[in-house]
């Protein structure tokens, strides 16, 4: 069995707002037919998406990573995270939290996507968190996969009604 491929993972800078925005927005493309009331976006939803990754990359709890092109003048996929709270009632009460992955479609299935939560994981670890939360769609089959090879199982289910 061979190794995988490496991937660089490095933390994300201001300078690649512009390229991680970019790649949400093909992850935009594949929910958007999933459930298009829910993740239909503003018109200027570009633009938002980018100065919520820059006030996430300063912020100290924040985990921003992305996944370098080798000539380092692009990326491949980046990680959105940071720490979470919950209730005083709970025994663990912060989790790391991975709010989005998204891999460019030119270099999916090739490990980018495990390169980066593996990073996360590392750093989610370093800061003395036991747990991680993710969200997935079901219907989106190819993040229901990576997830379960990444070891995540379901442990709640997020319903939505329309009022």
């Amino acid at each position: 069995v061979s190794a995988p491929p490496y991937h660089p993972v490095v933390p994300a800078n201001p300078a690649d707002a512009d390229a991680i925005v970019a790649c949400w927005w093909t992850l935009m493309a594949v929910h958007g037919p999933i459930d298009g009331r829910m993740y239909e976006t503003v018109p200027d939803a570009q633009r938002v998406y980018r100065e919520h990754v820059r006030r996430q990359i300063d912020a100290s709890k924040g985990v921003v990573l992305v996944a370098p092109t080798p000539d380092e003048q692009g990326i491949k996929g980046y990680l959105l995270g940071g720490l979470g709270q919950r209730s005083k009632v709970y025994a663990v009460r912060e989790v790391g939290m991975i709010f989005d992955v998204a891999v460019h479609p030119d270099h999916r299935r090739q490990g980018v996507g495990e390169a980066l939560v593996q990073a996360a994981l590392r750093r989610f670890r370093l800061r003395g968190l036991s747990d991680v939360q993710v969200t997935w769609s079901p219907e989106n089959r190819l993040a229901h996969g990576f997830w379960q090879k990444m070891r995540f199982a379901p442990l709640l289910i997020e319903a939505y009604r329309k009022l």
